[in-house]
């Protein structure tokens, strides 16, 4: 069966995942890394009836091994089976996946994230996102990456870069359906590090307080507005003068 890429159970697949629920789960996994061949209706059967019993196992438990299935490069089509044999019911209702699959395309030469294929599954429903995020027991980082407001489309792809950076600007740009060629080209622009900082401001004789933050500001609009162009010196002299 390895050699054929036929993933099914070691004996009577009722058996089975009786003995650990988790495995109910770990058989998509697998399938999703190894099958080669249509999965056996008689085993979708079982997994189906057994579907319920997936509240037993802890959210770590779960949201481990989803994980794991969601880092395979093309988790598709076994996520189209879960969802339509409703095997996750009891954490969430079957989903429209158009929105999953764009987001696997336009991700596509991106590094894996589980946490924001797993946000592309539910369809960005941010109600269902933060149910799941308590139900799953997300570390901070998925978390975060589950529920935080996705960048700006509006912005400059500079100023993305900047606020955001690239990598989530560009996940932010595939979760938000952006144009395939404004996701192409953040991928292609590169900014330098922005030249100013606070003691520079300071030293040139801006007291600290309130109109040190705005300087800063001020200097972040100026050095966007001029395509990360303005040097230290140059942003310098312009908050000062605004300043006087």
């Amino acid at each position: 069966d390895a050699q054929s890429g036929l993933v099914r159970f070691a004996g009577d697949a009722k058996t089975r995942i009786e003995e650990d629920y988790l495995r109910l789960l770990r058989y998509f996994r697998f399938a999703a890394k190894y099958a080669r061949q249509p999965f056996e209706p008689a085993t979708l059967a079982v997994c189906q009836a057994l579907a319920p019993e997936l509240t037993r196992l802890s959210g770590e438990r779960v949201q481990t091994e989803l994980f794991k299935l969601l880092k395979n490069q093309n988790p598709l089509p076994t996520v189209q089976q879960l969802n339509q044999l409703d095997i996750l019911q009891s954490f969430w209702p079957q989903q429209d996946l158009q929105y999953f699959t764009r987001y696997l395309t336009a991700s596509a030469d991106l590094d894996i994230e589980p946490a924001l294929r797993l946000r592309a599954w539910l369809g960005n429903d941010q109600t269902l996102l933060k149910n799941t995020a308590a139900r799953l027991k997300l570390s901070s980082l998925h978390k975060s990456q589950l529920l935080d407001p996705l960048a700006d489309q509006a912005m400059s792809t500079n100023e993305l870069i900047f606020r955001h950076g690239k990598a989530w600007s560009l996940h932010s740009l595939a979760l938000s359906d952006a144009p395939p060629a404004r996701i192409q080209d953040l991928k292609a622009t590169e900014i330098p590090a922005f030249p100013l900082k606070g003691r520079d401001l300071i030293q040139a004789g801006l007291a600290p307080g309130p109109s040190l933050g705005e300087g800063i500001r001020m200097a972040e609009r100026l050095w966007l507005a001029s395509g990360c162009e303005l040097e230290k010196n140059a942003l310098v002299d312009l908050v000062l003068a605004d300043n006087s």
